[in-house]
């Protein structure tokens, strides 16, 4: 007779984490900020169309150990009715592992505010952004060149700039 034992997946709040909290194998980290920022959003600027849909899933990265709640996106962006970046499919997976490849990855840093990086499929490069909600109900999204955290391998293949514009003022619409 063969019996198979599973640990028990421990449910973590990251916004009221116990004492002295230190993730372990096979724990769940859950961020209720994030809700506030899935839905899709658009913005349009005379010859510019930049469209953003923002999903909150289940990271589970093996050298993690541990699963976390991220925000995954994808978006397509045009200019003068020519599509620069192309929206890649949508995966409905409620899990990942880390190995599929997304245009926008990020978390929650306060209740009005998530980080993220952003894939400029055109540039090979990843940029930073910082997508926070205002005080008249419309986001705020500042991108900006990175390096410190990147999810595009090739580095060095990297051109100078970005496609996407620096800072754009988006309406949620679902």
């Amino acid at each position: 007779m063969m019996f198979s034992v599973k640990a028990q997946e421990r449910v973590i709040d990251s916004r009221n984490p116990p004492e002295n909290y230190v993730p372990e194998k096979g724990d769940y980290i859950t961020d209720s900020f994030l809700e506030a920022f899935t839905g899709k959003y658009i913005f349009t600027d005379q010859n510019q169309n930049f469209e953003l849909n923002l999903y909150k899933k289940k990271l589970c990265i093996k050298s993690f150990t541990y699963c976390k709640d991220v925000i995954i996106g994808y978006f397509e962006f045009k200019k003068d009715g020519m599509k620069l970046i192309e929206q890649k499919a949508v995966s409905q997976k409620d899990t990942y592992t880390g190995s599929e490849s997304f245009q926008i990855i990020g978390s929650a840093t306060e209740k009005n505010e998530i980080r993220m990086s952003i894939k400029d499929d055109n540039k090979n490069k990843s940029l930073r952004g910082i997508l926070t909600k205002m005080d008249d109900g419309k986001y705020s999204l500042k991108i900006s060149d990175s390096i410190e955290h990147s999810i595009v391998k090739e580095k060095d293949k990297s051109e100078s700039g970005m496609t996407l514009p620096s800072e754009m003022i988006l309406t949620k619409v679902d």
